[in-house]
């Protein structure tokens, strides 16, 4: 019990402290590093547990804390995050389950968190743009390989290529901390934790709010989004071409687009100060 306690504050203090200061500073591929270094913690619980069941439990348990913790975030995105923590660690979870409490177990388990990242964002796209920003970007891909004479495959292939180079780095980091010497693991956290500390003493943390005209405000703000604008600009675009110049039906779109992304990121900021109000008063 002691240990999953320790490294769901690990895992925590990561998740607030790094994660605020990359989703501040709008670093690539952050969310990606982020849950391999959830990977990383996992194992090192797991190598400690009793039992196969206290292996599967405090994976859950430590990664359900971590997400509950996000809520105090000082910067950046809070409910997308808490999701793909606590979804990620249930899906590390039933790898271990499956696998085992050893090394096929481990493996199991990163595999199958590694690719949650991929899958969390082409759900939230699907539910704020439906399947016209999924064909718009089809069809721009099928435009683009035109244009520059490459095969259409390719894009199948570049997209296996990210999965694969995610995969990949998610068993190389599962196999490092399951033979990961005590000592290591040790260094490895200590650098972690200063790091971390020294980086949030040079953050503000602004006043989180939590009213309901505060998020709504703020989720207008988040339609301003470089992905979302992107996103809005190919979907509305190429519907606006394939329509023909309907313009009633363009309009349309783009607004039920607009509110959908509105409403999801109101959703996000108001569940997330909700859990924090809820969770922990």
């Amino acid at each position: 019990m002691e240990g999953t306690k320790r490294y769901a504050a690990v895992l925590s203090l990561t998740e607030v402290g790094l994660g605020s200061m990359l989703h501040s500073f709008h670093v690539p591929l952050a969310g990606h590093a982020l849950s391999l270094n959830q990977g990383a913690i996992l194992t090192f619980a797991l190598k400690r547990a009793p039992s196969w069941r206290h292996a599967v439990e405090g994976s859950a348990a430590i990664s359900m804390a971590a997400a509950g913790m996000k809520t105090f975030s000082p910067a950046g995105k809070r409910l997308t995050p808490m999701l793909g923590i606590t979804v990620q660690g249930l899906l590390y979870a039933l790898g271990v389950s499956l696998g085992g409490r050893g090394l096929a177990g481990v493996l199991l388990g990163m595999a199958l968190l590694s690719v949650w990242a991929f899958a969390q964002s082409v759900l939230l796209a699907w539910i704020i743009f439906g399947k016209e920003l999924f064909l718009s970007i089809r069809d721009l891909w099928l435009n683009v390989a035109e244009k520059l004479g490459v095969p259409t495959e390719w894009g199948v292939w570049l997209l296996v290529l990210a999965v694969g180079s995610k995969l990949t780095c998610a068993l190389v980091v599962g196999m490092m901390s399951w033979v990961a010497a005590p000592e290591r693991e040790e260094r490895y956290i200590a650098g972690l934790t200063e790091r971390i500390t020294r980086g949030m003493k040079k953050m503000v943390a602004p006043d989180p709010g939590g009213g309901a005209g505060d998020g709504a405000a703020l989720a207008l703000r988040d339609l301003l989004r470089p992905w979302f604008v992107a996103s809005f600009a190919v979907s509305v675009g190429c519907f606006a071409a394939f329509r023909g110049g309907d313009a009633e039906a363009v309009i349309v779109y783009g607004g039920r687009v607009l509110f959908l992304g509105w409403l999801a990121f109101w959703a996000m900021r108001w569940g997330a100060a909700r859990w924090r109000i809820w969770g922990f008063r």
